[in-house]
């Protein structure tokens, strides 16, 4: 086995230790997560009729976004 100077060995590691530097500068950067939408929503409870509830959730996954679907429809047909 050939003998390894402690400078070389040092450059080695060093170098090495510069690969893993970048990695981890690269995973601190990536998002996690679903990107950030331009149109954003607001987390609210709300009280709905059972009848309402099961009749959107036997629509299948998704079932939340047709609710705020439906009522944005029917604000703009609407005024409060």
């Amino acid at each position: 086995m050939p003998k390894i100077k402690l400078k070389e060995a040092k450059s080695v590691v060093g170098n090495a230790n510069d690969g893993l530097d970048n990695l981890n500068q690269n995973a601190i950067k990536r998002k996690v997560g679903r990107p950030k939408s331009g149109h954003t929503k607001k987390t609210t409870c709300l009280r709905l009729d059972i009848e309402v509830i099961q009749a959107f959730k036997s629509t299948g996954k998704g079932w939340h976004s047709r609710i705020n679907i439906a009522l944005i429809d029917w604000l703009k047909e609407n005024k409060l």
